[in-house]
């Protein structure tokens, strides 16, 4: 008898054993990773991505929060901060963007993924040789233009001087085609980007920047500073109206989409705007050029950075999917597939990208960059944006411009 029922014994024994681990699975509570990101373009694909990381990690959820367009990310961030609320993951512009955060913010540079970085793209994050931040991708801009437009005006050779440029205005103008789709109301396509394009042909930007803060004159660099004044001049005259009340980004970059205007300073961010909603669109990127001599120069460079909150509870599940987006076929695909950016991997330097993306690529393989000079001034940017909306409102001299620049810089 004591046979027969051994074995039934070691069975009883056996499930009894297995039954908790299973029902520990089940009631195992789901870790939350809190993300805040201030790209508005990446929302509908950063929701895509979290849907498919959560179905390859049932015990995990991800909650995604963007604050961005023409809010001021920095200072939600420091309010969280203040509120006991940091996120678990949140970007930055690297450079003196993070420093306020480095002290909270984990050490990433024994990750997987560090070894296969693009060199440069992680400059911005690093510290004492530690790598703080991912980097999130590789992006560029200049003047985004409609091909079809372009024919259209009978403009055969995409502009690359100021004259050159000049003279298309005036072709799609004559040809009833507004030439520019200015986001003039959003304050860092002015004190962001378009300022950068200065600082991309100064002679030494730390130099001119010290300049400008002390109130000097341009010195060596006039001759740059006159052309760059000129070139605002020129998409502010050849621009859609009212673009400094209007011109927001949503709206610039739909009007330019829609074939309202034929040029956009904008950048590879709007590919999947592009591919959404003008799929059939040709678009061609050209230069900002600030003289009469060619240059083919684009501004590249890692716009933001993935942080990690050191002190955060699911900091090891926040690391993992860091490492997903680089290694694993789904996160590679939403890399290429979904945001359609230039990811910052070398192993993915030869996967298909998005048209735009795949134009910028080959700038940035040629090395046909200009400085990214932005995130060391990011504290000046509004200051320098506003005065280059009082310039624009006013239109007083250049030389009253100058003046401006200097004030603004100036303040704390």
């Amino acid at each position: 008898m004591t046979r027969v029922l051994a074995p039934f014994a070691g069975l009883i024994f056996l499930a009894a054993c297995s039954a908790p681990p299973h029902e520990a699975a089940i009631k195992a509570p789901v870790k939350t990773i809190n993300i805040l990101q201030q790209k508005v373009e990446i929302a509908e694909p950063l929701r895509k991505m979290a849907n498919d990381y959560e179905k390859e990690h049932p015990g995990v959820r991800m909650v995604i929060e963007t604050f961005g367009g023409g809010q001021d990310f920095e200072a939600a961030l420091a309010d969280r901060y203040q509120a006991g609320t940091l996120p678990d993951v949140f970007m930055s512009l690297g450079s003196i963007s993070l420093d306020p955060w480095v002290d909270l913010a984990e050490d990433l540079s024994g990750q997987p993924w560090v070894a296969d970085l693009a060199p440069g793209t992680g400059d911005q994050a690093t510290r004492g040789g530690r790598l703080y931040g991912n980097p999130f991708a590789i992006e560029g801009y200049g003047f985004l233009y409609n091909k079809t437009l372009f024919r259209k005006a009978g403009i055969v050779r995409p502009p690359d001087t100021l004259s050159s440029l000049r003279e298309a205005c005036r072709k799609l103008e004559a040809a009833g085609i507004v030439p520019f789709a200015n986001g003039y109301a959003e304050w860092w396509v002015l004190g962001v980007h378009n300022f950068n394009r200065l600082l991309g042909s100064v002679s030494n930007v730390e130099l001119f920047l010290n300049n400008l803060g002390e109130g000097g004159a341009p010195g060596p660099d006039a001759a740059v500073v006159e052309g760059w004044m000129d070139l605002l001049d020129l998409t502010s005259r050849y621009g859609s109206p009212d673009a400094l009340a209007t011109g927001s980004y949503t709206a610039s970059v739909a009007a330019f989409l829609a074939g309202q205007a034929a040029m956009i300073q904008q950048g590879n961010w709007i590919e999947p705007d592009l591919v959404k909603n003008a799929p059939e669109l040709e678009v061609g990127v050209l230069p900002m050029p600030v003289s009469d001599k060619p240059d083919l120069r684009l501004s590249m460079g890692v716009p933001n950075f993935w942080v990690i909150n050191k002190n955060s509870p699911v900091k090891e599940e926040a690391k993992q999917w860091l490492e997903w987006l680089h290694s694993s076929p789904t996160g590679r695909r939403f890399l290429i597939e979904e945001l359609k950016v230039i990811p910052p991997y070398r192993s993915m330097d030869s996967l298909s990208l998005g048209s735009l993306s795949a134009l910028f690529a080959e700038v940035w393989r040629n090395g046909q960059t200009l400085p990214w000079a932005f995130p060391a001034y990011q504290d000046k940017t509004k200051a320098v944006a506003a005065a280059m909306r009082t310039y624009l409102e006013l239109r007083p001299s250049h030389e009253d411009f100058w003046k401006l620049l200097v004030r603004a810089w100036g303040q704390p």
